[in-house]
């Protein structure tokens, strides 16, 4: 199995901003073979179990997820559908959220059991589920069902509760909340994106194979330096052949704050299609909720981009 852990997945989505420096539509070095991560959703089948015991569920199958409004929808080809829908129950009681699933279906069949957990270490079990947070946050949500024959399908969304319950459902476009993945740095030390929750986050896939990509990063540094204290973090995933060329030229050229991501070539190219990134240089900014809020090539990012984020 791929050292990478990619957390969550990604339904993939077209885009027609794609990053054409290195040549257009180019990723780099081919990687050995090709391994496609998709799916925030996932869709699994299994021998009948219980679901409180700690063993894994069968193997994955993807699905394609549908999502409109404050409901979000499952389809998987056997007919089983998760779906929920989420709202304020009280004006009285802002961090309370009324989840429901009353809309999940499964052809020729019925549900046998719906799990929840919302994201802060509670759990809960029911078609309905009224939940109350603690504190605001951005919290991921997710729905588990099943028919009791080995068919389950897994649902999940962001959900920002403050006043109101926001909804971030993932994607890559702006206004979604990014991909959620781990991947080793350029020492092997295990990095997830989600580790730089509350603060502001510039992903930057790049190589130094790619002219355009050394010659970027030079702009995204000056951003990382005079937003540091604002708590910008640069973050890179280079689709180099092996680790050694990008830390030799991080060092060599005083990107030494620079958090560079790799774990091998077939994990890089991983989380570009997790990213539906299909040329590079390509930058994401990723505010502190984990919401992206631009994306492009870096040259096109500009301060007025950062600063409402700051």
């Amino acid at each position: 199995m791929s050292a990478v852990s990619l957390v969550l997945g990604l339904i993939r989505s077209a885009r027609g901003d794609e990053g054409r420096a290195c040549p257009p539509g180019s990723l780099g070095p081919r990687a050995s073979s090709s391994e496609s991560w998709r799916g925030q959703r996932e869709f699994r089948r299994e021998r009948p179990r219980s679901l409180s015991g700690g063993r894994r569920l069968g193997a994955l199958v993807l699905f394609l997820a549908a999502i409109v409004g404050t409901s979000w929808t499952a389809l998987a080809a056997w007919g089983l559908v998760a779906q929920f829908t989420r709202s304020a129950p009280s004006e009285l009681a802002p961090l309370e959220v009324r989840f429901d699933a009353s809309s999940s279906r499964v052809s020729g069949g019925r549900i046998a059991f719906y799990q929840w957990t919302f994201g802060d270490d509670f759990s809960g079990s029911g078609v309905a589920v009224v939940h109350r947070y603690a504190v605001d946050g951005t919290y991921l949500v997710t729905l588990l069902i099943g028919d009791g024959q080995g068919q389950v399908a897994k649902l999940e969304a962001l959900i920002h509760v403050s006043g109101s319950a926001e909804v971030f459902p993932f994607g890559t476009g702006v206004g979604q909340a990014a991909p959620l993945f781990e991947l080793p740095d350029l020492e092997g030390v295990p990095v997830r994106l989600a580790d730089f929750r509350g603060r502001l986050v510039l992903l930057d896939f790049w190589g130094t194979w790619c002219p355009t990509c050394t010659k970027t990063l030079a702009i995204l540094e000056d951003f990382r330096r005079r937003h540091e204290d604002d708590g910008l973090v640069l973050v890179g995933v280079t689709s180099d052949k092996d680790a050694t060329t990008p830390a030799d030229y991080l060092r060599a050229n005083g990107f030494l704050d620079f958090v560079c991501l790799w774990g091998s070539l077939k994990d890089a190219r991983a989380v570009q299609e997790l990213y539906s990134v299909t040329g590079v240089p390509h930058v994401f900014l990723i505010d502190r909720l984990g919401v992206i809020r631009f994306t492009g090539k870096p040259e096109e990012l500009k301060d007025a981009d950062i600063q409402p984020w700051l």
